[in-house]
């Protein structure tokens, strides 16, 4: 006679099972106990869950039990190993997603534009062919794919690369959890991967998988500055002008332009307050909206003066067309990353804001004081 008994898993893997019977006895020629066993579910999705079954000798010690354990795994319908990439995501220049098969320049995109996370589901991925049939079988959404970035600074003259990190701060205008990457967060040199996660058709998440990482080039660029690795003070203009009651849509308002050059990696800041501490005031906190009621920081739904640098469009009138591959998709880039370039000319190099204050506002809003002449004295920073 042996005993078997059903023993519930420890509280780690968060899961129990319950059996009828704590104990069941083989006697003399019986081979098979059906045992029924209820699987309490906990809300918790893993790959499998497991619980063990041991076997005990008799009190005679007469039968031999060579196999005192066993592990009975109860595997998930649909498995988180079941909703992941058949390959592994690849990262390259937004201006080569339609030719992603260009693995030479792949390796080293141009500076000064996004990088777009590949997954092996998405139809430009340069084995769809294979993997697409994969991706269709397993309902894996591509749509609803999680993205993370990680890079690294360039590096040294002796080669030494610092470890990657992933890229957790975000601008009131850019996100680091969607499929491309702006070029404000990496420069020439730098080292970037991203990290996908699969979801499937019932928003269940699967396994994460990375990229292998590219490099920056340091050769090409979009606004490469005019010497390579150096960036100097650019010259720049500021204009105030009164429209007058000529201008049928902004009369008798001060039209304020401010054009600057641009550099790939750099980001302009405009602003009539002093500017401080630019991880919080680029970040999309509320303190920002207070402290720069004048300034291209705010999109257009945190203006509260009558105009701002940003409005709500995503492309400038003066734009015909566009000069680079999805430079005004909002579906891979995003409204308020369009709302805020769209004031930049990429074939120019030359960012152009421009928005239009009543004396009030420039006075109460902006900061700006009556001099002795009695004009309006306001700085730009």
């Amino acid at each position: 006679m042996i005993s078997l008994s059903c023993f519930v898993c420890n509280s780690l893997v968060a899961f129990k099972a319950v059996c009828v019977c704590p104990d069941i006895e083989f006697k003399q020629g019986e081979k098979r106990h059906v045992v029924e066993v209820e699987v309490l579910f906990d809300g918790i999705r893993k790959m499998r869950e497991a619980f063990t079954v041991h076997l005990k000798p008799d009190e005679n010690m007469v039968a031999e039990t060579q196999v005192t354990k066993a592990i009975v795994y109860i595997e998930e319908s649909n498995s988180m190993a079941d909703v992941t990439f058949p390959s592994l995501p690849n990262v390259m220049s937004l201006l080569h997603y339609d030719d992603v098969a260009r693995k030479a320049d792949n390796l080293y995109p141009p500076a000064g534009y996004p990088v777009i996370c590949v997954t092996a589901c998405d139809p430009k991925y340069p084995d769809y062919d294979k993997t697409g049939s994969i991706c269709v079988s397993e309902r894996i959404n591509n749509t609803l794919t999680r993205y993370r970035w990680l890079i690294s600074a360039p590096a040294g003259p002796n080669g030494v690369t610092s470890p990657m990190k992933e890229v957790d701060f975000e601008t009131f205008f850019t996100s680091a959890k969607m499929i491309t990457l702006d070029s404000v967060y990496f420069q020439a040199g730098s080292r970037v991967r991203c990290a996908a996660r699969a979801v499937n058709s019932n928003g269940e998440e699967g396994l994460e998988l990375s990229s292998p990482i590219v490099t920056i080039s340091q050769e090409e660029g979009m606004c490469p500055p005019h010497k390579m690795g150096t960036v100097g003070a650019e010259p720049f203009s500021a204009k105030l002008h009164y429209t007058g009651t000529d201008d049928l849509k902004h009369p008798n308002l001060i039209k304020v332009t401010i054009t600057m050059p641009h550099i790939d990696g750099m980001l302009p800041v405009i602003s009539t307050r002093p500017l401080t501490n630019f991880d919080l005031t680029l970040s999309p906190d509320g303190t920002r909206v207070g402290n720069h009621r004048c300034s291209n920081l705010l999109d257009f739904s945190e203006v509260t003066t009558g105009h701002g640098f940003i409005t709500a469009s995503i492309q400038s009138p003066e734009s015909i067309g566009e000069s680079a591959p999805y430079q005004f998709s909002s579906s891979l880039r995003g409204n308020s990353t369009l709302r805020f370039y769209k004031n930049l000319n990429l074939e120019a190099c030359l960012w152009e804001f421009r928005s239009y204050y009543h004396m009030s506002e420039l006075l109460t809003d902006c900061g700006g004081t009556i001099g002795t002449n009695g004009q309006v004295c306001i700085a730009f920073v």
